[in-house]
Order: structure tokens, then C-alpha cells, then sequence
């Protein structure tokens, strides 16, 4: 859980610390809480707090969005594409125009869709690989590439590429330098990754050439 101790926030070591009310892991790592403007001070003098913003309610406008689409010109244009003020006739609004928004989340069950008679089809996934792989990590990108018949995947810095047909994997030993991959590429019979040395930091960029890919 995150939470700010008494030890982050204040010399009083029996404080019971701060509690958030909502917590951040995804787009940043942070921290929602209600505290008071001395609280505050502590908070941002902490050396575990890189930044504190206030929380404002914010309004989106389409000031900036409008005209970078210039959707703004359209409205312009009458339906034989002429400037409309000129033209006197009635300018672009949409007006009359049918908009469908299909979403992720759509209700199968609908008549529209189906209905209850729908049928919901179901296949057991098949497991590729028997132990568990280490390749998480938030700063991490690109972890597998689908081409074809074949997947490329990698684990810490072994490189793996299965065949759906064959139900093969085949695995592949990166540079000596490379501790661990941050993305890969693969395309043809060229896997490319981008390694770094956990130890030096440094960061490589890498091709292997595949010659057999049964």
C-alpha cells in the first residue's frame, strides 16, 4: 500500500501517516490525498515527492482540437463544397447525418446484435512455454511481435521464437553485454532487439539473422 509514514512527512515519529485516497501505477506513480497546507510543506520537502500538484477540476474545450483538424473550414463549405456564405446555401453542420459509435463494450444480447440467441464461442488457449518468463517491467516496451506463423518473445535476455505450425520454440542467446531486452523487432528471418547492461547501463542495439526458421 502506498503511504506516506510519519518518518516521510514529519520529525514526530509517532505519527500514523498519511493515507491516500486513490493511488497511481499506470500513466505515473503517485498519490491522491487531503492533507493540510502544513502537512503539505512537509509532504513536498519529502525526498521520496518529486512534484505536488493541486488537484482542480478541469474542463476539456475544443478551442485548440477544432481547428488543428480544421473542422472549422468545414463548416464553411455547403454540400457542393463552395464557401457558404458566399454561395447563400446551407452551410456543413451535420445536420441529418446518421453517427455510429461501436464500442468494446457492446451488449451481445441486443436485438441489433443478436440477441439472447447469440452464441458465445469459447477455445482453451494453448500454453507455449512451461516456466515462467521475466519480462516485466513498467519501462519496458514491445515484450512480443507476432509475424505470420511466428512469435518472438524473450525472457530476461534469452530470446525465444515459436512456430504455430510446428508448435516449436526455438531460443536464442543475446550479446554477452546484454543482462536484458527492452524491445524487439522481428520481420523476415531478422529478429532485432535493444539490450542494456544492467551493470554499466549502456544500451545496444542488436540483430540476429535467422537461417533456419522451422
Amino acid at each position: 500500500m502506498f503511504k506516506f509514514t510519519g518518518y516521510d512527512v514529519s520529525s514526530d515519529q509517532t505519527s500514523g501517516g498519511l493515507v491516500p485516497g486513490r493511488e497511481f501505477y499506470a500513466a505515473f506513480n503517485g498519490a491522491e490525498f487531503k492533507i493540510s497546507k502544513e502537512d503539505l510543506s512537509k509532504v513536498e520537502q519529502s525526498q521520496y515527492v518529486k512534484k505536488v500538484y493541486k488537484n482542480e477540476k478541469v474542463s476539456a474545450t475544443l478551442m485548440d482540437s477544432v481547428p488543428l483538424i480544421n473542422a472549422d473550414d468545414v463548416w464553411k463549405l455547403d454540400k457542393d463544397g463552395n464557401n457558404c456564405i458566399t454561395s447563400g446555401k446551407e452551410c456543413m453542420t451535420g445536420k441529418n447525418v446518421t453517427v455510429a459509435i461501436i464500442d468494446t463494450g457492446i451488449d451481445y444480447t441486443h436485438p441489433d446484435l443478436g440477441g439472447l440467441n447469440s452464441t458465445v464461442l469459447e477455445r482453451k488457449l494453448d500454453k507455449i512455454n512451461t516456466q515462467s518468463l521475466n519480462v516485466f517491467n513498467p519501462d519496458y516496451d514491445q515484450m512480443f511481435v507476432v509475424k505470420g506463423n511466428k512469435l518472438a518473445y524473450y525472457s530476461d535476455n534469452i530470446l525465444y521464437l515459436y512456430n504455430f505450425d510446428t508448435k516449436i520454440t526455438q531460443s536464442f542467446n543475446t550479446n554477452n553485454e546484454v543482462s536484458s531486452i527492452i524491445r524487439l523487432g522481428f520481420e523476415g528471418d531478422t529478429i532485432a532487439y535493444f539490450g542494456s547492461d544492467s551493470e554499466t547501463n549502456v544500451k545496444y542495439i542488436c540483430i540476429i539473422q535467422l537461417l533456419d526458421l522451422t
